[in-house]
């Protein structure tokens, strides 16, 4: 996981060039905070070509 400014984060697996050069699949996250008790995340997986096979889009509120 990686933090980025403004209360956003990057994850990926912590072995991503080895997923990528034995062609295992992997998936990626981009989170953001849209404001207080609110939060965006975009996860993309991507298959053993390179090549993005879903992508999901997540819209949290704090309960």
């Amino acid at each position: 996981m990686t933090l980025l400014p403004g209360g956003m984060y990057m994850g990926y697996p912590s072995d991503i060039s080895k997923c990528v050069a034995q062609l295992d699949s992997f998936h990626l996250e981009f989170c953001w905070m849209e404001s207080p008790g609110k939060r965006q995340r975009l996860v993309r997986t991507y298959g053993s070509a390179g090549l993005a096979v879903s992508s999901t889009y997540f819209l949290e509120s704090k309960v």
